[in-house]
């Protein structure tokens, strides 16, 4: 019995337990107060919680029990001239806890929907790049504590233009787009990818040492070859990467250190990768 219960609490969501407690505490508190002191507004607390850290429908499940757990505080407490009353009461009051629910449940959405806008590029459905300065930035400071060494790599399309110019621009957001997909099959879920704008892309390999992130981007750069030459777009793809063996000071450095390897590719033909390391 003792080892179900505990497979009960830990199968169960924190936040349910914890609008449990609410709702228990709250009834209990009623229960023991005088009925001229009203504690209506505090039976909101525990379906204001599951609401917003759960979903709606715990919002709706917790609406009817605190109208239930109420309105039998409310019988319980006080006499009514007409039996009618109190379930016009418990009616009410259910209403209104259901109108909450749905209202922040719905706030909690929007809310989530504009985050992951705020976070993502539109186009691609990959981090933008906003959000991937936080993510190095967090990187940075996890290699310099626990001195693990990362890659970073960025990404350029040769010739992307000649594909707008000559297929249009559905062809030239398609080959972006396949361009994402193809990459985040071919990285760990650890790793993160990034448009950073335009035909630019930025990959980062967290504890990725030189011989194992030179593997993974030249892996990268065949598929994404196969990938243009089975659509017939006339481009290739130049990358420049660093892998860091001690943090960078900041991450502008680090994308400036990966910016210099790229402009090199560019200048001396396109098509290539370019790998260094850097150890302090």
């Amino acid at each position: 019995m003792i080892e179900r219960i505990k497979f009960c609490c830990q199968s169960t969501p924190g936040f349910l337990i914890v609008g449990s407690v609410l709702l228990v505490a709250i009834a209990a508190v009623d229960f023991f107060t005088t009925p001229e002191l009203s504690l209506a507004i505090l039976y909101l607390l525990p379906i204001l919680w599951v609401a917003w850290y759960g979903d709606k429908s715990y919002g709706f499940l917790f609406s009817v029990l605190c109208a239930i757990v109420w309105g039998i505080n409310d019988i319980t407490s006080q006499s009514y001239s007409n039996s009618l009353f109190p379930i016009w009461n418990a009616l009410v009051r259910l209403g209104f806890f259901l109108i909450i629910s749905y209202l922040l449940s719905a706030q909690k959405l929007a809310y989530e929907r504009e985050k992951q806008f705020a976070r993502t590029d539109g186009l691609t459905g990959l981090m933008n790049r906003r959000f991937f300065w936080e993510v190095l930035e967090t990187e940075i400071h996890r290699s310099a504590r626990f001195k693990h060494p990362f890659t970073l790599a960025i990404f350029d399309v040769d010739n992307f233009k000649q594909v707008n110019d000559r297929q249009g621009h559905a062809s030239g957001d398609r080959l972006l787009q396949l361009l994402a997909k193809t990459v985040e099959c071919e990285i760990r879920a650890s790793d993160a990818i990034a448009r950073l704008g335009g035909d630019e892309f930025v990959l980062l390999l967290p504890e990725t040492d030189a011989n194992p992130a030179q593997a993974t981007l030249q892996r990268i750069r065949e598929q994404l070859l196969e990938m243009v030459c089975h659509h017939d777009w006339p481009v290739s793809f130049s990358i420049g990467a660093v892998t860091f063996s001690a943090p960078p000071d900041s991450v502008a450095d680090a994308i400036a250190a990966c910016d210099r390897l790229l402009y090199q590719v560019k200048n001396e033909g396109k098509n290539a990768v370019r790998h260094s390391t850097i150890n302090n």
